[in-house]
């Protein structure tokens, strides 16, 4: 990582997907949350920043696996999050098998985004239908950065790297729009 550091590089996006050890083997990642934990320190050690992206409605997904997950990114306190529903398309194993097991509950493209143009559930869980998955993301969205050590991190960040403070910024204004969406 300080390779990367040193080549210019400022931020690495990665898909830790789950934060539960056996979603993360039924999906075939080859890592555990404990190496989750430790590649975000490093990168945090290397001074580069991390997006860490989380899907909710993975092959054995239940709400509790959902809450691991959750509480492993509060935890790692990466420098942005994402949580999105699982997306799963014609021509894929997740789409096969949310298929098989009845689990699809979406066949229409335009269905695949919301009028806002956010990601749509297209699935439903055993324990969780669509709309309580794309629910649950926008819950795990604001548990995130709604937290006063991820807000004390933000602004100790801008004072350290004032490089940091436009694109604190724009995400700020984009979070504040999630917050407060259109009435329309």
């Amino acid at each position: 990582m300080q390779w990367m550091k040193k080549a210019g590089c400022v931020l690495v996006t990665v898909g830790y997907e789950s934060g539960n050890s056996n979603v993360l083997h039924n999906i075939k990642k080859r890592i555990t949350p404990e190496m989750i934990i430790e590649f975000s320190k490093n990168t945090r050690q290397a001074g580069l920043l991390v997006h860490s992206c989380f899907m909710a409605g993975n092959r054995g997904d239940t709400r509790k696996t959902l809450e691991e997950s959750l509480q492993l990114a509060l935890e790692i306190l990466d420098d942005t999050v994402q949580f999105f529903p699982l997306m799963v398309y014609p021509g894929t194993k997740d789409y096969e098998w949310a298929k098989e097991n009845g689990l699809l509950t979406v066949t229409d493209y335009s269905k695949y985004v919301t009028e806002d143009g956010c990601h749509n559930s297209t699935i439903r869980m055993n324990d969780m239908t669509e709309e309580e998955i794309r629910q649950w993301c926008d819950y795990a969205r604001r548990r995130y950065y709604l937290r006063i050590k991820y807000i004390g991190y933000k602004l100790l960040q801008q004072i350290r790297k004032p490089s940091e403070i436009r694109r604190t910024f724009k995400a700020t204004m984009r979070f504040i729009r999630f917050l407060m969406p259109s009435s329309s």
